[in-house]
């Protein structure tokens, strides 16, 4: 993970100078590394020489300007810093194929905002394709589930697990129990929360940490809530033929199945096809666009990811499938393991419920952690772990409070409990959402890392992660009252 912000790192400082040129002298500064060693780990990682990145991360502003400005190309090449007009030529023909001339003739509409690395999002040039396929494509080497709904941070549902299981879900047909709402509540998703107290661990977030004596049980839990019995492969306990079949016989039901990892880091994704002959996997990841982790993807023509480098992944552990109906939890039990969740206060090496929240609150205000020299890929992991806490409490608490906010609506004699437990929820989400505003998490680059590391902000996100902690505190206070009344 450290070479990913390693990466991640040097993706923002040149986003962030893409007008000005880039100082080689600052990015080694930037980043801590000398220009020749962080310039062959560029190349090792992405695939692509740095210099050779940085250009076409000029042409693809440059395209953006040509589309959506009135600026005339001579000022364009001038803002991109290029030594001479003809080199900006040169450049952007090797890029689009076209002359800047003949692409704003042509009116040329190829540029999309897209996520380019992690809670980076920027022009990238790309043709744009009109596709509309349903149902399945087959052949002699496999089958391609096409339909199934696509994942992305973008649709406010970013927690993967509970979103993947509500488009399998969808996909085979099931209405009932199998919203993202009703997953993130049952499954106690939307109320974890863990923090391991003075590391600036990204793995905070991660479901295993909440329940360490059963790892698996918030992943069975979501299946659970939605009815649904299912099949947990473990990679380790077999071999790639072995996996790779379980995969086929989900797929040949017309069923997707959930991987951990196949994409990216150990998060969940979407199988939706294979390919026998080259070994190869289709489906959808919310981290497949990421450069960061594109090594051996590729992208359908329906949008979804291609892997044939998925067994290599070392962050690929896991496989469900889903199989036949099962009993749902009663209301008691769920309210009862989301109480559970709620005060916890330790979660094996992991600071747990209102404990968490406190050294979460220590951490973030101590100036020890945030030295003024601090090389960027150090802040950009203490910026990435803040984000992860703040969507945990802002994203989580908000389907929390919506889930008790329907309640409610359905039980007439617990529904003064529920919306009160609703409204503390929601302020407690509110509160992380501020948190967000303070540290311009909308605009992440370097300088909004260095300023997020100022000691003004992190007070004032400080004073504000005691304030979700004491208003989450009176939501268990009612949600214990309900689970009383209950009884």
């Amino acid at each position: 993970m450290d070479k990913i912000l390693l990466i991640n790192a040097i993706i923002r400082f040149v986003e962030s100078h893409v007008k000005d040129g880039i100082n080689y002298q600052e990015l080694e500064k930037s980043i801590g590394l000398s220009y020749h060693h962080l310039r062959q780990i560029f190349k090792d990682f992405m695939k692509v020489p740095l210099k050779h990145y940085i250009n076409s991360r000029k042409a693809a502003y440059a395209a953006f300007e040509i589309e959506f400005t009135d600026k005339t190309l001579l000022r364009i090449s001038g803002e991109y810093n290029f030594d001479a007009y003809d080199t900006f030529t040169r450049l952007f023909k090797r890029e689009t194929g076209i002359t800047p001339n003949e692409y704003k003739k042509e009116g040329r509409h190829s540029v999309q905002r897209k996520m380019i690395g992690m809670g980076t999002y920027a022009p990238v040039l790309s043709e744009k394709a009109d596709v509309s396929i349903t149902g399945a494509k087959t052949d002699s080497d496999g089958i391609v589930l096409y339909g199934v709904p696509e994942l992305a941070f973008s649709s406010g549902k970013c927690t993967p697990f509970p979103a993947c299981a509500e488009s399998v879900l969808s996909y085979i047909g099931q209405r009932e129990n199998c919203s993202y709402t009703w997953l993130m509540a049952v499954s106690g998703a939307a109320f974890r929360f863990c923090w391991n107290a003075g590391n600036w661990d990204m793995g905070n977030s991660n479901l295993m940490n909440v329940t360490p004596q059963n790892p698996w049980e918030l992943y069975e839990r979501t299946f659970r809530a939605a009815g649904r019995r299912y099949r947990l492969t473990l990679k380790d306990n077999l071999t790639k033929d072995a996996f790779f079949t379980q995969i086929m016989e989900s797929i040949n039901k017309g069923n997707p199945a959930i991987a951990l990892g196949i994409v990216g880091p150990p998060e969940a994704c979407i199988i939706t096809g294979y390919n026998k002959n080259e070994n190869s996997l289709f489906g959808w990841s919310y981290f497949q666009d990421n450069p960061e982790f594109s090594t051996g993807i590729q992208i359908d023509e329906s949008g979804c990811f291609r892997s044939n480098g998925w067994w290599d992944n070392p962050f690929t552990t896991a496989l469900f499938t889903v199989e036949g109906e099962t009993a749902i939890p009663s209301l008691y039990e769920i309210l009862k393991h989301i109480f559970s969740i709620l005060t916890l206060q330790t979660a094996g090496e992991y600071q747990a419920g209102q404990s968490a929240y406190q050294c979460w609150a220590n951490d973030i205000t101590n100036d020890d952690l945030f030295a003024e020299k601090s090389v960027t890929p150090i802040l950009l992991n203490r910026f990435f772990c803040q984000a992860d806490a703040e969507t945990m409490i802002g994203e989580g608490r908000y389907w929390g409070a919506q889930f008790f906010t329907q309640l409610g609506k359905e039980q007439n004699d617990i529904a003064g409990l529920c919306f009160e437990a609703a409204d503390f929820l929601n302020k407690t989400s509110k509160y992380a959402q501020q948190m967000t505003t303070i540290r311009q998490g909308e605009r992440q680059t370097e300088e909004a890392v260095r300023e997020f590391a100022g000691k003004y902000i992190r007070k004032e996100i400080g004073t504000l992660i005691i304030k979700a902690k004491e208003s989450e505190r009176k939501a268990i206070v009612a949600i214990e009252k309900i689970m009383n009344q209950l009884l």
